[in-house]
């Protein structure tokens, strides 16, 4: 369950939440003892939904771009990454070959760097998912998936850590650290921060290993 963030064109007290049965519901509180389910719905996964988040209509000089009403990313159990258009019940973009027909346990929004058609690289929003089979996806706002990197074990969650001390090569702009949780109780960090091409941008940074209780990560 999540609460909409402002930004989405709607009055505060909506929230979604997603269930086993595949389906996420758009809610109302209309205050503390009303709470009501919309029309509105998103039908799309065949088996549970593992994640979702929201993807705002936002850009560097403004803050919102007039016209959008942002977009809505989930994830779940089928091996599906569904794009879809905040508030409207049909997908933009469905995938289930990123991550292989495995599940899709997780998924993170952040500002990073994204190839342009002209082969250039720019800073816009990126969707990164994380699956079973060992892979970071990362997606552009178009629902293209331009880019992959493999991890040590299956991807269960993701964090994003702003505004951290720079990394080298980039003593200008605070990195953004992307955090991944394994299943084989290991911590994965990656910099975010623009740099001159993906590969060395989406480098891993360092491993850390989580001892306390041999676990996977949640």
């Amino acid at each position: 369950m999540r609460f909409v963030p402002p930004g989405f064109g709607i009055p505060s007290g909506y929230f979604l939440t997603a269930s086993d049965d595949g389906i996420i519901k758009y809610w109302e509180a209309n205050s503390a003892q009303s709470v009501v389910p919309t029309s509105i719905q998103h039908v799309g996964h065949m088996a549970p939904v593992t994640d979702f988040i929201f993807l705002g209509p936002l850009n560097a000089a403004t803050g919102a771009i007039p016209g959008e009403v942002g977009w809505l990313w989930s994830c779940g159990e089928d091996g599906l990454v569904i794009m879809w258009t905040f508030r409207q019940a049909d997908p933009v973009m469905v995938n289930g070959t990123a991550h292989g027909g495995h599940i899709v346990n997780c998924l993170q929004d952040l500002l990073g760097p994204y190839p342009t058609a002209a082969g250039q690289i720019t800073r816009s929003r990126v969707v990164v998912s994380g699956g079973a089979d060992c892979k970071l996806n990362f997606w552009g706002k178009d629902g293209t998936c331009f880019h992959s990197v493999p991890e040590s074990s299956s991807v269960r969650c993701l964090a994003l850590v702003q505004d951290s001390p720079s990394v080298p090569g980039n003593p200008i702009e605070p990195a953004r650290l992307l955090v991944a949780g394994l299943h084989d109780g290991s911590l994965s960090v990656r910099a975010t921060a623009m740099a001159s091409d993906l590969s060395n941008n989406y480098g891993l940074l360092f491993r850390v290993s989580v001892t306390i209780t041999n676990s996977p990560v949640l």
